[in-house]
This record gives C-alpha cells, structure tokens and sequence, in this order.
C-alpha cells in the first residue's frame, strides 16, 4: 500500500514544479503516477514480469488520489469478502466499484481519475484471472475466517 500511496501522493508532488503550471499536467500526473506503480507491481522487471496482484498497491494508490472514495472501496471489499469469502472477488469487485463511483459523481476534473479507476479495475480482473478460472471450476479457496456463511 505505502508504494501506491508514495507514488500518487508524494512523487507527483516532486515532480511538479519542474512541469508547466497546465492544470492537465497536475491532474493527469498523479493518476499516471498510480497506474504506473500498480502496473510495475504486477510486472516487475527484475523479477522477470512476475509479480503480484496489484490489489494493496491500488488500495494504497486510491488512498493517495481519492482518500473519500478509498472507504466506499475498502467497505465494497469486506462486503464481498464477508458474503462470499472469494478474497479474489472482493479485490475485483473493488476495483470495479472506484471508476463507478467516479463516473456516479460525474465532475468534469475526474477525467484523470476515472482513466485511472477503468485501467486499474482491468489490470486488477486482468490478473485475477487464473482466480476466476478457479471460481468458475468451483475450486476456488474461501478465506473461512472472514466469510460469515463459512
């Protein structure tokens, strides 16, 4: 979580005053920021292309860009935790409720945001998709602790 919030937050903020003061570069910087980190976690070059999921690193980099939107994120993501059990649901479903919140407010400024929140779900159901192969065989493992039916 601490690289996605890092990258939106704090470098951006670096980078900043060496760019023009255009208010596109100040809304489009941090959102490419969060995309670029989350896609250098899941496709580390030193690590061959092989890394994780992309999911803290999202939830860190929503913290970073919307810290409002990052509770109705984080509330989707126990919702469906606790009702299915699916960690992998819970992390998709997620990913996909922050462009629907953004495109559900509609502000003009929230392009950068919602370009983020659509290639972060994709990228997040893009490598979840061995999981919903496992969900769809029925062999996908439940977190029983968590799933309240379990």
């Amino acid at each position: 979580m601490g690289k996605g919030w890092v990258a939106t937050s704090i470098v951006p903020a670096l980078a900043l005053p060496l760019a023009p003061a255009s208010g596109d570069v100040r809304l489009w910087l941090p959102a490419a920021c969060g995309a670029a980190v989350m896609l250098g976690h899941a496709y580390p070059l030193w690590f061959g292309f092989k890394g994780g999921k992309a999911v803290a690193t999202f939830f860190g980099a929503v913290l970073g860009l919307a810290p409002l939107l990052t509770l109705w994120v984080l509330l989707a993501w126990v919702a469906v935790i606790a009702l299915t059990g699916f960690v992998g649901l819970a992390s998709m479903t997620a990913a996909v409720v922050l462009p629907l919140l953004i495109a559900w407010e509609g502000a003009e400024s929230a392009r950068a945001l919602l370009a983020f929140g659509v290639f972060a779900a994709a990228l997040i159901i893009f490598t979840h998709r061995t999981n919903i192969a496992r969900m769809r065989a029925g062999c996908e493992p439940r977190a029983r602790r968590l799933w309240l039916f379990g």
